[in-house]
């Protein structure tokens, strides 16, 4: 696996955001981009007043950058700038692999702070999704409403660090992927490859392999917080995760016969 060069603008971006450093391979992976696509462009230059070595060196420079490998090959530098880049990527992400769960980590306490309005919310006052404003105004209790206040602001806070930690699994490939989501019938009726992040912020075992502890059951959707929060939020490093999947019994591929009956459910739900 190699992460996509076009997607690290992104991601340090996304670093910039939370204030976090991005990995300095990642810095001079964008650098070199720049240098060698760069090159690629001919350099324009005046021929007369060239010496003669000049010249031919001229001559030389241009064959190499315009010539073709045939009618629908690659043309001038590109099969060496194709070259390049994909060995740039491969090395960026052997480099960087191993300082994401420090990454992520180093957030681990501010997530646990901005995260705990939703604690206090799910724990201490049982608010849920289906909360509504009327129904905490009829508790008449201050203190039950600044903890629902705080609960709708806490969404705000954590999104720059929910974000990075989706992006870091999304491009390096860490768990969760969608490998680790293991065999899922209703997914595999559906044809669907979306990864269920909730293991990523759970505490314990207040997590899902498929479209639990999302808003409305749609892993396309937003997670559900305040659900999550009900058993504990905790910013989990991609070592952590890929532990609590693999610890969890019911993941895994099932019995040929368990899974011939499944697909025989759903050819019964689709007639």
């Amino acid at each position: 696996m190699a992460v996509n060069l076009e997607l690290l603008p992104n991601f340090v971006a996304r670093c910039d955001t939370i204030g976090t450093t991005p990995p300095k391979a990642i810095t001079r992976a964008l650098e070199l981009l720049r240098v060698v696509r760069a090159h690629q462009e001919t350099p324009t230059v005046s021929v007369l007043g060239l010496t003669d070595k000049q010249a031919r060196d001229r001559v030389t420079d241009v064959s190499i950058r315009r010539h073709s490998t045939g009618m629908y090959g690659d043309v001038g530098m590109v099969p060496g700038i194709s070259d390049f880049e994909m060995q740039l990527a491969e090395e960026v992400t052997a480099a960087v692999l191993p300082d994401l769960d420090d990454m992520v980590a180093g957030l681990q306490d501010k997530f646990a702070e901005l995260s705990r309005p939703f604690v206090v919310a799910a724990q201490e006052y049982g608010f849920t999704v289906r909360t509504t404003s009327d129904q905490v105004i009829n508790m008449v209790d201050e203190e039950a409403s600044a903890a629902w206040r705080g609960s709708q602001k806490a969404w705000k806070d954590i999104a720059p660090i929910v974000a990075f930690r989706i992006e870091v699994s999304k491009l390096f490939e860490v768990s969760p992927t969608p490998d680790d989501m293991g065999w899922n019938p209703f997914n595999q009726a559906l044809g669907d490859s979306t990864v269920n992040f909730s293991v990523a912020f759970a505490a314990g075992e207040n997590w899902s392999l498929d479209g639990g502890y999302y808003i409305e059951g749609k892993t396309i959707g937003h997670l559900d917080w305040l659900a999550l929060a009900a058993g504990g939020l905790r910013l989990n490093t991609p070592s952590e995760v890929a532990a609590k999947i693999a610890a969890r019994p019911s993941r895994g591929i099932p019995p040929l016969d368990e899974h011939l009956a499944a697909l025989s459910e759903d050819v019964v739900r689709r007639v």
